[in-house]
């Protein structure tokens, strides 16, 4: 078997056999595998070829937005990032102060701080905000709806800060810089105020200041919303110079609104400073006496002017009642703030130059004057009162019962003798008298009629009436009776007790009437002089020297003989006429007294009203005599 061909033969061939099939068998193992494996690869290449092209994807966005954030709306972002980093931070300037004539310090800027935020800053994001204005409004104690009213008024700029609370205490204010410091946009912050020392006595001089409105700030473009604006008197009328410049600074601030560093700054500049005419210490004596006399009579009201007759410089103005100026600025006193809007009495009205009454015999000594100047009258003419005159059916009276006998211009003006008046003014029998229209244009020639240019809002400018007028406005002709009331100050004729002051002044001088004025100078920060303002003339000759020498002397002789006599005992002769004015129909009466002093050479006009206060001499010479006496006889 072992050697037999034919056997070997076949087990080769099965083992070739054998072989062949197991090299088959390992060629398409061989075959499957590598099939196996490039399909293994071939999956891998796809999946990192995905990946790759979704990376190219993703970063092709990243590109595209960073060159939308940097490049696109870079400079936009930056200004923001900046902003939120930086703040620019305004600093309220101190307003000027305002002096009496000796340098008295009257109105002053005094230390205060604002509760404020800047809408912009407050969160936007609806539960964010919700939580700001609750713990805000919890901790200033004021109603969510108030800041919200003020975060959304569209007036203002949402970037600057506008103030939610005014008038906060410094030990308040160091509470809720505490309080307060991680809300964003909020801040407690140093905002001068005003004080004013004199309170009631000068408050309808000076006036007050208040927050400046969104449309005054408007028509400012260098204000703020902090800043405050003077309101009524000397405030308003020399707000330009007495509003100062404010200040800036540049602070760096973190995430939670900490003030890290000032970067850079600008100081505030205060305001300019007003020298004005006043005479303080008069000025409180004035406003003292003068309530006196109103709370005696049972006067609703009065007024005072004081004028230095050489230069038309106001020396005191007084109105009674009056209110005090600090309630206005500051947070304790809203309660009577209230109660003086309301008040009937209208502590607001300036009545020294706003209040407009009828003049009485305040008028006579112009009359006198006119008739003088017009030729109507010399120094020696006559008439004789009996206690009044008929004109038909009506009767015009004198004041006092039986007449006063033979009258001339002196004895007329001293004892304000009413039938002397009606015969100069609308003329009786004999007698010429001036007519209506001559009255009126030498009532205009003193300063009657129209405001006299005092440098303070408000003034009134009284009223002339004509016949012109009375035909237009009154459907009715002008009578003689209407001319004789209008000769001792009655009827339509109203008149301030500034306009009394300014023409006693220019009879008083001898014919000039000068402009009536406030402020004499105007100071920088560093107390240099930026102007000076001097006198100003509205007419040089009110009527001829003459005829305001005959006037003066009728004046005088009130004093010596007449209805002033109560002013014998001043350490300077004076001379000064009083009127009594009839309103209404219940038969009151204003009380007027004029005063100038001294005779020779005046340095003082006194015009004084106590309204529904019966007679001048008892209600309102009074008070001239006493002013004159202190102001005479003072160091």
């Amino acid at each position: 078997m072992v050697g037999d061909p034919f056997h070997i033969s076949a087990g080769r061939d099965v083992r070739k056999t054998v072989v062949n099939r197991s090299h088959d068998h390992a060629v398409d193992s061989l075959r499957d595998g590598s099939d196996s494996l490039s399909l293994t690869m071939m999956t891998e290449q796809r999946r990192i070829a995905g990946v790759f092209i979704g990376f190219l994807v993703i970063l092709g966005i990243f590109t595209v937005r960073l060159l939308d954030l940097q490049v696109v709306r870079g400079q936009t972002f930056r200004d923001r990032s900046e902003h939120n980093r930086l703040r620019l931070e305004i600093v309220p300037a101190p307003r000027g102060e305002i002096r009496d004539r000796r340098g008295t310090i009257i109105a002053q800027s005094v230390p205060d701080f604002s509760v404020t935020i800047v809408p912009a800053d407050v969160p936007t994001d609806a539960e964010a905000r919700q939580s700001f204005l609750t713990r805000l409004a919890d901790t200033l104690h004021i109603p969510v709806e108030t800041i919200i009213t003020s975060i959304t008024d569209k007036r203002l700029n949402p970037t600057e800060p506008r103030a939610l609370i005014d008038h906060v205490s410094y030990e308040q204010a160091l509470t809720w810089i505490v309080q307060l410091a991680d809300l964003p946009g909020v801040g407690v912050l140093p905002v001068p105020t005003r004080s004013y020392p004199y309170g009631p006595a000068l408050a309808n001089v000076l006036g007050y200041i208040g927050k400046i409105s969104p449309t005054e700030l408007a028509d400012n473009q260098q204000a703020s919303p902090l800043d405050s604006t003077g309101k009524v008197g000397l405030e308003r009328m020399y707000n330009e110079q007495l509003t100062g410049l404010d200040g800036q600074k540049q602070v760096e601030r973190d995430v939670f609104n900490r003030e890290q560093q000032v970067t850079s700054q600008r100081p505030p500049e205060p305001g300019q400073t007003l020298v004005t005419t006043i005479d303080a210490e008069l000025q409180q004596r004035l406003f003292d006496r003068l309530s006196q006399a109103v709370t005696a009579n049972h006067s609703p009201g009065g007024a005072a002017v004081a004028l230095d007759p050489t230069s038309g410089q106001v020396l005191a103005l007084v109105s009674v009642p009056s209110y005090d100026d600090n309630w206005f600025v500051t947070s304790e006193h809203s309660a009577d703030v209230s109660r003086v809007l309301t008040d009937p009495k209208k502590p607001l009205l300036n009545r020294a130059i706003s209040g407009q009454y009828p003049s009485g015999s305040i008028i006579k000594p112009i009359l006198a004057a006119a008739a003088l100047a017009e030729h109507v009258i010399t120094p020696s003419t006559t008439v004789v009162s009996v206690g009044g005159f008929k004109v038909g059916s009506d009767f015009f009276p004198d004041w006092k019962s039986g007449g006063h006998g033979v009258t001339n211009v002196l004895k007329a003006i001293a004892e304000s003798v009413n039938t002397f008046f009606y015969e100069i003014g609308g003329g009786y029998e004999q007698q010429a008298g001036l007519g209506v229209d001559r009255i009126v244009r030498y009532l205009s020639t003193f300063g009657w009629g129209s405001a006299v240019g005092i440098d303070m809002p408000g003034e009134a400018d009284g009223f002339l009436p004509t016949s012109e007028w009375r035909t237009t406005k009154r459907a009715s002709p002008w009578k003689l009776g209407d001319t004789y009331h209008l000769s001792i100050g009655q009827g339509d004729v109203d008149v301030t007790p500034l306009q009394i002051a300014a023409s006693t002044a220019a009879i008083a001088n001898g014919g000039t009437l000068y402009q009536p004025y406030l402020v004499q100078e105007i100071l920088s920060p560093e107390n240099t002089s930026i102007k000076k303002i001097s006198p100003h003339v509205l007419n040089a000759s009110v009527a001829p020297a003459s005829a305001l020498a005959t006037v003066r002397a009728g004046m005088r002789q009130g004093v010596l003989a007449g209805s002033s006599r109560q002013l014998q005992s001043l350490p300077v002769p004076a001379a000064g006429k009083t009127g009594t004015a009839q309103f209404g129909n219940q038969g009151k009466t204003h009380a007027w007294y004029s005063v100038f002093a001294p005779y020779e050479h005046p340095q003082i006009v006194l015009a004084i009203i106590v309204e529904a206060g019966g007679e001048g001499n008892v209600a309102a010479e009074p008070v001239a005599k006493d002013i004159l006496q202190w102001y005479f006889t003072r160091p």
